[in-house]
């Protein structure tokens, strides 16, 4: 009777190595994922016990494999913190990232004042980015400043000269000289000379002929003059005004600049730029509007900051519909960048903290809003 049991055992653990040989991939779905712990454990048990009796024949003749649809998942990505790349030698960071296995960095190379040459003075994505593993990165490295040989513009108009000392990367600015040789209104020489090399970005004096003496005008000074002694000035010296606005502290329509020096002479008829003052800019108003966090309620305090300074200070219940939002005016020049914080104080815990703190660029005749980050765990 023994015998008939130890055989039937027997034959069926045939059977069952049989069906594992035939199959040698362990199948993988959500429900294999989903079975119990205890059932996990009864199933390690049998699998131990089995294989401590046939480990060589299972070592042979079963493996595991992943399902094809899980080796083709793409929903898992990694990611980086970017490092800071700027102020970094680029061929340190060349040869440190040269494997492409974290990121590929791309670099362009550009003169900058600011850094010498080999170092990087920007990059495409900011230091402390999250950041997908295999980005293109690009960084902008300083090169050596090029030099261009000046070019002989000499005996044509100061525009063609302009034009092409412009084309190899110079700034110019005109000046004038009078000559009994040279045409008026035609180029007698530059400063520094024809042929000589000079960096590119530095300014070419181009000497421009005003003609013989009798022909000539001295530039009177404009300058803190109003705008009607200016254009009567121009007038009696036969000069041709040309005018430009801005805004600055001097009174309203008073000279500011001219394109021409004081006391320079010109030919007759020369254009003179004349900048004039339209007075103090106007400040521009920016309304910030905040929303608070939703499910709070009770009685905060509010303290508005701007660049640091404690403007205004007010009890809120913010429970009411009326006091989900706050709205708060700034003011500024084109050019201006200010700070604003939003501190909150817990009436009932005094628990308090920067709610918001962001920066308002004040540019042109509008304003913009950046940096901007919000904390609503003062509120819990």
């Amino acid at each position: 009777m023994k015998k008939a049991k130890i055989i039937s055992l027997l034959l069926a653990a045939s059977l069952l190595l049989a069906g594992c040989s035939s199959n040698n991939e362990i199948p993988y779905s959500k429900s294999d994922k989903d079975t119990s712990t205890s059932d996990k454990a009864d199933k390690n048990s049998s699998t131990d016990n089995e294989q401590s009796s046939s480990s060589d024949s299972s070592s042979q003749n079963s493996s595991y494999s992943f399902p094809q649809d899980l080796l083709n998942s793409d929903t898992i990505t990694y990611t980086f913190t970017m490092p800071q790349l700027v102020g970094e030698k680029w061929s340190t960071v060349e040869i440190m990232y040269a494997d492409r296995k974290l990121m590929t960095v791309l670099a362009v190379q550009e003169y900058s004042p600011d850094y010498p040459e080999g170092i990087i003075f920007e990059q495409s994505v900011a230091e402390g980015e999250t950041t997908e593993v295999g980005t293109a990165v690009y960084v902008k490295v300083c090169s050596r400043l090029k030099q261009a040989e000046i070019k002989d513009v000499s005996g044509k108009t100061y525009e063609t000269a302009k034009k092409l000392l412009e084309q190899d990367g110079f700034k110019t600015v005109i000046s004038y000289r009078e000559s009994d040789k040279v045409s008026s209104g035609l180029v007698i020489s530059t400063e520094p000379p024809a042929h000589e090399s000079a960096d590119q970005g530095s300014t070419v004096v181009v000497v421009v002929s005003a003609g013989t003496p009798e022909n000539t005008v001295s530039v009177p000074s404009f300058v803190g003059k109003t705008l009607t002694q200016a254009l009567k000035l121009c007038e009696d010296n036969k000069l041709i005004a040309k005018l430009e606005y801005t805004y600055h502290p001097a009174e309203k329509n008073t000279i500011v600049s001219q394109s021409v020096n004081y006391g320079e002479k010109v030919p007759q008829n020369t254009e003179i730029v004349i900048t004039v003052s339209q007075g103090e800019q106007p400040d521009i108003d920016y309304e910030l509007e905040i929303a608070l966090p939703t499910g709070i309620g009770g009685e905060f305090e509010f303290n508005y900051y701007v660049d640091d300074i404690l403007q205004k200070t007010e009890v809120r219940n913010v429970s009411l519909a009326a006091s989900r939002n706050i709205r708060y005016t700034l003011s500024g020049k084109s050019g201006e960048t200010k700070t604003f914080s939003l501190s909150v104080k817990n009436i009932k815990t005094g628990k308090k903290g920067t709610f918001v703190e962001c920066e308002i660029e004040f540019t042109g005749s509008s304003a913009m809003v950046s940096q901007t980050s919000r904390d609503s765990s003062v509120f819990k």
